[in-house]
């Protein structure tokens, strides 16, 4: 039912079943939700294996300088959609500056790989809930979260991602 979008919803409840109708408590409750979820303490008794090329011969592939083709690879797969970002930067623009913007994002992205400081709206996101339509609409168990993330840094993230994944190997389980 579209009816019950979030933007219908006026309260939630708190952990104690307690419905909260107040904006601030209900911002309290949503930041608390998202904290836990998001912080939760992982396994200590995790072990890694060891690399197959071990010693000296490491692949640090993803220290290597950026190029434009990975740049490009990462932007294309990104949607058109219009819904913007913290940064106001739709995707569309990226691809329609083509040649001038793909060179300039590439610069950009080299001067973070090297170990300059990302911008600090990139270490900001929002997090929007959206309900799983199952069950109370008042529950925060009930919703999962939707990270909204500037356009920019998802094309940043793409590059480094399949960089990452070249060299580990990440199973099913």
């Amino acid at each position: 039912m579209k009816a019950r979008d979030l933007d219908q919803v006026r309260c939630i409840k708190d952990e104690d079943i307690r419905v909260l109708v107040e904006e601030a408590g209900i911002k309290r409750r949503w930041q608390e939700y998202f904290h836990r979820l998001l912080n939760e303490e992982v396994d200590g008794n995790i072990v890694l294996r060891e690399l197959e090329n071990s010693g000296s011969q490491r692949d640090f592939g993803f220290c290597r300088r950026i190029r434009s083709e990975e740049v490009e690879g990462a932007m294309w797969k990104m949607s058109r959609g219009k819904a913007f970002r913290p940064d106001e930067i739709p995707v569309k623009f990226w691809k329609e500056v083509w040649r001038e913007g793909l060179e300039w994002l590439t610069g950009l992205f080299d001067v973070i790989c090297r170990g300059e400081e990302m911008t600090e709206e990139w270490q900001w996101s929002l997090m929007i809930p959206l309900y799983k339509n199952k069950s109370d609409i008042q529950d925060c168990n009930n919703y999962r979260g939707i990270k909204m993330l500037s356009h920019t840094i998802n094309i940043w993230e793409r590059v480094m991602e399949k960089r990452v994944r070249r060299s580990v190997t990440i199973s099913e389980n």
